[in-house]
């Protein structure tokens, strides 16, 4: 669901509308992210799963829900939000095609 639903964070892409769902699971996944720079097993059970070593579940698992929720609590407290401006936009954009065409040649050069 994460990897399918992920251009519908953006702006101004045609098509499908971010359902509520997906809205809060996009929600969700940022605090993971944030809780992953800070917290060492939510980060090792994030590389894992993104790393394909573990199923999706493990970052829905109690350990790392709760300190997800610590994390969102502890945010929120603090006025914090995860919003993301235009010129973040922008370059989270050109980093995927960049990486797309990175990932383009490699596979070029391996015959894929």
């Amino acid at each position: 669901m994460s990897t399918t639903s992920e251009d519908l964070r953006y702006v101004g892409v045609e098509g499908a509308k971010a359902s509520n769902a997906t809205r809060q699971m996009h929600k969700y996944m940022d605090y993971v992210s944030r809780s992953a720079t800070r917290n060492e097993s939510v980060r090792k059970r994030f590389l894992q799963v993104q790393g394909m070593l573990k199923g999706p579940s493990v970052i829905f698992g109690s350990l790392v829900v709760l300190q997800v929720a610590k994390e969102a609590f502890a945010g929120s407290s603090a006025g914090s939000e995860l919003a993301i401006t235009g010129a973040e936009q922008e370059d989270a954009i050109d980093r995927r095609s960049s990486l797309s065409l990175r990932a383009r040649h490699c596979c070029s050069l391996l015959h894929l």
